[in-house]
């Protein structure tokens, strides 16, 4: 359609416009950082108008709800980003958390309402599907730990901001977590342009969880600015993407896929696990590989 081709167009300039800025930020050019801001609220709010535009298409009567949930999350992280821009432009050192956290955390509960209104199909949940089901999030929650959460536990900070830099991360992989599940496990009846939306929100997932490290310790560094943009424009390419899409990805999932993911998760959680107790603890914690073993021979 027309509408969305002029979307799409605007979708892009905008995310041209904030890589000018990030090229421009890791050369040191001075001013490019508001650029960069400027392009990351009108990412946001260009992939807020896809979604609400694939809301009002008839053809979307069934992804109508959850697209409107999309738009209105993308539209209060814009505003939360148009916040942060204007701190950059007064000169100011942005507090943590700041007003712009406003926008950033009233965009989760939107995001949530999203993903949990996409279309799905019914199923027939057996014991071993429910089994399944708690073995993987088990081994989503290790893995989340190991590598989003404990990196922040670490730096020893309390209050607000130990929250904030959970709260984020936690919010988003949870989300992420119920995407995967149900890919996993056919529930969803456009599994195609959800998956592109899980995408986007581990994106963004990623990208907190750096900050929130980096954050603490001062030191922030442009070298993840990527992943918020990849977030939003993930998010907004899955609103002008037809119902759907791709054809392959729709067809149903073999019967041995989730057994294999499953293990496969658990592998790495049981990995990510008896590594890091190595590391600290030596061949003393030898226990932890053994543990982690069962947990793959469970599965």
């Amino acid at each position: 359609m027309r509408r969305n081709r002029i979307i799409g167009t605007a979708l892009a300039l905008s995310a041209a416009v904030w890589l000018a800025g990030w090229i421009g930020t890791l050369a040191g050019l001075a001013g490019a950082v508001h650029v960069e801001n400027v392009g990351w609220a009108a990412v946001a709010a260009v992939a807020a108008a896809c979604a609400f535009s694939a809301a009002l298409q008839p053809s979307e009567h069934r992804a109508r709800t959850s697209f409107a949930f999309f738009g209105a999350g993308l539209l209060a992280w814009a505003l939360g980003q148009a916040a942060w821009t204007v701190y950059g432009f007064e000169g100011v050192t942005v507090p943590y958390p700041s007003l712009s956290d406003v926008g950033y955390l009233g965009a989760m509960p939107f995001f949530a309402a999203g993903v949990l209104t996409w279309p799905r199909r019914r199923r027939v949940w057996t014991s071993g599907a429910l089994i399944d089901g708690a073995l993987a999030a088990g081994a989503v929650a290790v893995v989340s730990y190991t590598f989003s959460f404990e990196p922040i536990f670490e730096n020893g900070v309390t209050g607000a901001q130990a929250w904030l830099g959970i709260l984020y991360p936690a919010s988003e992989l949870a989300l992420v977590a119920i995407i995967g599940g149900g890919l996993l496990f056919d529930v969803w009846t456009d599994r195609g342009r959800v998956a592109l939306v899980g995408l986007g929100l581990l994106s963004l997932a990623a990208a907190d969880t750096f900050f929130a490290v980096d954050a603490l310790d001062g030191s922030l560094s442009p070298l993840v600015d990527g992943g918020w943009t990849l977030a939003l424009a993930a998010m907004g390419a899955a609103s002008l993407l037809p119902n759907g899409w791709p054809a392959r990805v729709t067809r149903r999932v073999p019967e041995f896929l989730p057994a294999v993911a499953v293990t496969g998760l658990l592998g790495v959680a049981a990995a990510s696990f008896a590594i890091r107790e190595l590391g600290q603890h030596g061949w003393q914690a030898a226990d932890a590989v053994a543990v982690g073993f069962l947990l793959v021979l469970v599965a």
